[in-house]
């Protein structure tokens, strides 16, 4: 899923997960974009950074501008 920050990092210690409390938090909102699967290999090639795989690990990650677009066009490339 694709997100754009919305809010600023805040801290807030009311429960959103039974499991724990998650008190760093930043607003966020999904981008109305087609979420079509890219590879991974193809996005290191097209955005020029071999080592780009790290920022598809499960969190949130800023990217630059320029990477932004690349991805952005490959998810609605048809």
């Amino acid at each position: 899923m694709v997100c754009e920050v919305t809010k600023e990092h805040y801290v807030d210690s009311s429960p959103i997960w039974e499991n724990d409390i998650y008190p760093h938090r930043i607003g966020i909102e999904p981008l109305p974009v087609s979420q079509k699967p890219l590879g991974l290999k193809e996005v290191q090639e097209r955005t020029k950074r071999p080592n780009f795989g790290v920022s598809f690990m499960s969190a949130v990650v800023r990217v630059i501008p320029d990477d932004f677009n690349v991805i952005m066009r490959m998810m609605t490339e048809k």
